[in-house]
């Protein structure tokens, strides 16, 4: 075949997949997007002292409950008492206020996570699809050609578009 030719084909074999073009930006653009999904592990050791923070709080609050009672046995009887029971109370307020609060800061986050589940349902599919166009590369090749990408189903699952979605959304699960 000469040069001319080959161009020709060349060419024309470029033209049928001209209308995938733009999805396959539109794909590398969507895996660009999502790399920095990859690093989640980090930001799910950022939540670790927060829970730590968390748990120490709440083994605080029965013992505050408990002394805000005992002040209540005795405030009516005694005002320095009822000084320190309304300490508690205020103390006690301040600890829920800002729990809440923070409670608050951590909800947009969960609405994340549920987005990234999301998104890691809808591209469930791309491993199928995947090892169906690496089939299909073969089945064009034919059998002496090994250039067709070896494909099982540990690459699939690491595949950047799904494998960063569901690390991201199991990390951000927990």
């Amino acid at each position: 075949m000469s040069k001319a030719n080959a161009v020709q084909t060349s060419e024309m074999v470029g033209q049928i997949f001209e209308p995938l073009k733009s999805v396959r930006d539109e794909l590398a653009q969507l895996v660009n997007i999502l790399e920095p999904i990859s690093r989640a592990h980090q930001f799910a050791l950022a939540l670790e002292p927060i829970r730590a923070f968390r748990e120490k709080v709440a083994s605080v609050v029965e013992p505050l409950h408990n002394l805000e009672q005992e002040f209540g046995q005795f405030a009516d009887a005694f005002e320095p008492m009822r000084i320190l029971r309304d300490q508690m109370r205020e103390i006690s307020a301040g600890f829920a206020a800002n729990v809440a609060e923070f409670a608050q800061v951590l909800e947009p986050l969960g609405a994340l996570r549920r987005q990234l589940e999301e998104a890691a349902r809808a591209l469930e599919p791309v491993g199928a699809l995947y090892n169906e166009f690496v089939e299909l590369s073969k089945s064009i090749a034919g059998p002496s050609d090994d250039s067709a990408p070896a494909v099982d189903a540990a690459t699939v699952a690491q595949a950047p578009s799904v494998g960063l979605l569901r690390l991201a959304g199991a990390r951000l699960a927990r």
